[in-house]
Formats: structure tokens, C-alpha cells, sequence
């Protein structure tokens, strides 16, 4: 889900802003060895071919909503104290593939097809209809597209065909214990995520 026309009221020019699950650090290190496999790791040969996100940025997006104004952020986490009512729960993520497509030059993790991917479609499905009421009082306009729930692990500087994907993963498993609002700032040393609000789940 992505949303287009930005806020004019936005003063933030560079920002973007985006509500997200964070991958803690254990599930970073099970990717990380999944990646060494493949020969596609920070220390292996293909080093010069992938840029690699760190894992202080690995996540779950949501909802991406670009460039927003200060008074929308301010104004999103009133309009999501149901999550603090909302049951934590685990996601398996099950496959390395190429990321949106075998074309692309995005190495993601895929989760696989069970109940665990049902509860972050309806959790995406919620956030959506709770954000749209608000967003649109900010003239901002729901672009409709698939969800696809993945977590971005590297990119590569030309589509390498030399690495084979998609690959099985063993068993992934992210807990979902918070949701959090970020901010992303492009830099010169990558993008820069700040925490804006957190949003932690029942247990």
C-alpha cells in the first residue's frame, strides 16, 4: 500500500515516514548465515556486487506513506492505541528470491504460506483502514497495490545471475512484540531510520 500526492503540508522534504516491525537482533544473525551460504555476505567474493542493508535497518514494512507532515505524525499514534490491545505473534519467513521480481536487485526474505502470515495480513488490512480516515483529511490518496510482506537484506548494483535464486531458508522466526512509526533520511552513508513512536503488543 503506498500513498501518493504528497502532504502539502509537508516541511520535511527528505523524510519519509513509514510504520514498520522491526527484526530483532537474533533473527538478523539467522539471516546473516543464510546470506553466507550463499556466498553473497559482507566478508565473501561478491562484496563489490551488493550493498547491503545493515541490520539496525531490517524490517517489516507496513505501510509506507512517504513524505507526510509533522502534524500527521503527530497525530498517527492517537489514531493506534488499539495495537496496545493487540496480541504479539511470530512470523517464519521460509525463502531467499530475488525481490519484487527475478528481474530486481533486491535480495529479500519471503515468509512461507501459513497462519503466521495471515495474522500480519489482517494486522496491514487494520492499519490501513485506521490510517485512510487520517490521511485523507491531509489530501493524501490510497494508491491500491498487493501487499507483498518481505524484509529487504541487500541490493545488488546489477542483477546477478550467478547467484541462485530463490533458495529455501531454514526456519526464520521473527517475533512481532512492537510496531513502530519511522523516519527515513537519505544520506550520503545510506538511509538514516529514526524511531518516532512505539507501539508494543500484548504478550
Amino acid at each position: 500500500m503506498v500513498f501518493k500526492g504528497g502532504d502539502p503540508e509537508n516541511n520535511n522534504q527528505g523524510l519519509r515516514t513509514f510504520i514498520a516491525i522491526a527484526v530483532d537482533h537474533h533473527a538478523s544473525c539467522q539471516f546473516d548465515k543464510a546470506l553466507h551460504r550463499l556466498s553473497i555476505n559482507p566478508q565473501g567474493t561478491h562484496t563489490k556486487q551488493f550493498r547491503w542493508i545493515p541490520a539496525q535497518n531490517r524490517h517489516i514494512t507496513l505501510n509506507f506513506l512517504g513524505g507526510v507532515s509533522q502534524q500527521l505524525r503527530d497525530q498517527i499514534p492517537q489514531a493506534l492505541t488499539w495495537l496496545l490491545e493487540t496480541p504479539g505473534f511470530q512470523i517464519l519467513f521460509s525463502q531467499l528470491d530475488w525481490f519484487p521480481n527475478r528481474h530486481s536487485k533486491i535480495v529479500a526474505a519471503l515468509p512461507g504460506t501459513n497462519e503466521s502470515v495471515r495474522q500480519l495480513l489482517t494486522l496491514q488490512q487494520r492499519l490501513t483502514a485506521s490510517l485512510q480516515p487520517l490521511l485523507e483529511q491531509h489530501r493524501l490518496h490510497l494508491k491500491s497495490s498487493p501487499y507483498r510482506p518481505h524484509i529487504s537484506l541487500a541490493k545488488s548494483i546489477k542483477h546477478d545471475s550467478a547467484v541462485a535464486l530463490p533458495q529455501k531458508l531454514p526456519t526464520c522466526v521473527i517475533p512481532v512484540r512492537s510496531v513502530g512509526l519511522f523516519d527515513s533520511q537519505l544520506t550520503q552513508q545510506g538511509s538514516l531510520y529514526s524511531c518516532l513512536h512505539q507501539w508494543p503488543l500484548l504478550r
